[in-house]
């Protein structure tokens, strides 16, 4: 299981997808439109060359989201640092933000809504077998065969003596198989495992009973006598009953608040497990699981995949799942539509979790789960999860706020360089002054806000949402500015003073957005908005400031038309949204 699980898989990061995305976009679109506005530049009469290349430099540059990258990579490292403090290990960047988007949670009963610690509750004798040779038979079973799991523990706690009897074959447990077996010097072959497996058709003798069983919880084994000589080829000849050990899982004591915590926020629990399914539903029953009494022995689901995800949605418990079928189980989900994120502990759980969106690991289970996980719960505390998810949640919300502003930037820069290409006038802005509005209306106050808190829940299609609302801000301001500066060129300023009134109703507008992002306002977000505004226009209002800047002191009219500006750019703006949004639901 280990060595198939050793693949290598792309995670599925929408905020990822998303920015590649918009950086691909945008590379066809900088190529073209940088060397038309290059070409333009240079040919204006009214400017030298190294004006041009300077105003070519800055349409250029305005275009890229600068800072968006790699503010994204700090926000998720700072979160990794966060949930350290949960004793969560990040293996992978983007893993909270995945959880966070997850709306199927599938989980493995033993070690996740259980301890993994389990208690040998009695061994009651079949066919009026003597109790000394089923405690001797399985006393050497229990510490002849290799794999020490939970279940050998539970009987080891009470077969501790191994009895002086000689193994000549051992056959180890297999989850495929669902049994393990010892064939004894003078007692002959015995197995121990899954009473249905070993049964077969005669599992109905002993149904009743053992459901009766199963129904409280418990997990039942059989141990078994094979009339045969060897065991490897496998169960092929009569059994005799031996007796059935009852065995009792302990819930996690944060596992019912945990379940509650999804349930709420409307995430789809499943458990699955490869014990009875009888077992495993009462087991999810008492740990607060909905729906749990829909339950199905893996064997009776289909085996024609297409026939699998039609049914899958019925129910909410899966037992005897081999390790095969419960990345069958995962992949049917995923394929029906769901973000899935499975937690495990075993070996039997690696290609669940391989498969899974998002695969969580217990540190106290195998190697080979914690090498594939992308999430690693360090104290094997199933209450770790909700930090992830609030954390995961916190990061797509911010990094959607914050990226309207680089975005709504780069929209206007594009917009104003297919304007001034087309009037074939210098370009108003030069790069010292878009690093200002990038620095004290952006950059600066992205960062803090990437930072808040957030305890809402998450919609689907992040980039959508983000280009909807940028898309429209960039084009009105792109329009607006440009109008601002021609009222001012056209009524006899020359190209300085009329980039000084392009730039205040550039700076005007962003801090605007600024504020607009900020929403709902706490002291916080109103200091840290005042502090920009106050920061930036002291920089563009005294004297040095305006000479580093290259910034004229304007007249009263033009402040009125930069306040006009301002003004009539929100309500234009959520114009322009409704258009986009519609002209986006007919495409």
């Amino acid at each position: 299981l280990a060595e198939e699980a050793r693949k290598f898989k792309i995670v599925n990061s929408e905020l990822q997808d998303s920015i590649s995305k918009i950086i691909k976009i945008l590379l066809w679109l900088i190529g073209p439109l940088g060397i038309i506005l290059i070409f333009t530049q240079l040919k204006l009469s009214n400017s030298t060359w190294q004006e041009a290349i300077i105003g070519s430099v800055s349409g250029i540059i305005g275009m890229v989201p600068e800072g968006l990258v790699l503010l994204a990579s700090a926000t998720f490292i700072v979160s990794v640092v966060r949930l350290a403090k949960y004793k969560t290990l990040v293996q992978q960047l983007s893993a909270t933000e995945i959880l966070a988007r997850v709306d199927t949670l599938c989980v493995d009963k033993t070690g996740t809504i259980t301890e993994g610690k389990l208690n040998l509750v009695d061994v009651v004798l079949l066919n009026n077998n003597k109790k000394e040779i089923i405690d001797d038979v399985l006393g050497v079973l229990v510490n002849s065969l290799p794999s020490k799991n939970p279940t050998q523990n539970a009987i080891l706690e009470k077969y501790n003596n191994v009895p002086d009897i000689n193994v000549i074959e051992k056959v180890p447990f297999s989850s495929r198989r669902k049994w393990g077996g010892v064939v004894l010097e003078g007692y002959g072959a015995w197995v121990l495992g899954a009473p249905e497996i070993i049964l077969g058709h005669r599992y109905k003798e002993y149904k009743k009973e053992i459901e009766i069983e199963a129904s409280k919880g418990r997990r039942i084994l059989l141990l078994a006598k094979v009339n045969s000589d060897s065991l490897k080829n496998g169960i092929n000849n009569k059994i005799q009953d031996g007796a059935l050990i009852l065995i009792e899982d302990v819930i996690r004591e944060e596992a019912p608040k945990v379940l509650k915590y999804f349930r709420e926020e409307g995430v789809n629990l499943i458990v699955i497990s490869g014990d009875n399914p009888v077992t495993v539903s009462a087991v999810a029953k008492r740990a607060g699981v909905k729906n749990a009494e829909k339950y199905i022995d893996a064997r009776e689901l289909p085996q024609d995949f297409e026939e699998l995800k039609k049914v899958i949605g019925n129910y909410t418990v899966f037992g005897r799942v081999t390790p095969h079928q419960k990345k069958d189980i995962i992949m049917a989900l995923k394929s029906n539509g769901h973000t899935v994120a499975m937690t495990g502990d075993g070996v039997n759980d690696v290609l669940a979790l391989k498969e899974s969106d998002c695969g969580i690991a217990m540190a106290n289970g195998s190697e080979a789960t914690k090498a594939v996980a992308q999430l690693v719960l360090m104290d094997s505390d199933f209450g770790s999860l909700p930090h992830v998810v609030a954390e995961g949640r916190k990061q797509i919300f911010n990094l959607e706020t914050v990226a309207e502003l680089f975005l709504s930037k780069t929209v206007f820069f594009i917009i104003l360089s297919l304007i001034f290409c087309i009037a074939r006038i210098s370009f108003p802005i030069s790069p010292i002054q878009s690093s200002l509005v990038g620095s004290c209306a952006i950059g600066i106050p992205a960062f803090f806000l990437s930072m808040l808190p957030y305890k809402g829940r998450i919609e689907d299609n992040f980039l959508n949402r983000i280009l909807s609302k940028s898309i429209p801000n960039g084009l009105v301001m792109g329009i607006i500015v440009t109008i601002a500066y021609f009222i001012a060129y056209k009524g006899g300023n020359g190209l300085v003073y009329s980039s000084s009134v392009a730039l205040f109703a550039f700076l005007g507008i962003s801090l605007e957005i600024l504020v607009k992002v900020s929403m709902p306002i706490s002291k916080f977000k109103l200091g840290l908005a005042i502090t920009m505004i106050i920061g930036s226009l002291g920089c563009c209002l005294i004297p040095i400031g305006r000479k580093i800047l290259d910034l004229k002191v304007l007249e009263f009219n033009h402040w009125i038309v930069i306040l006009v500006a301002m003004i009539v750019f929100y309500p234009m703006s959520v114009i322009a949204k409704n258009i986009y949004n519609k002209l986006a639901s007919v495409e």
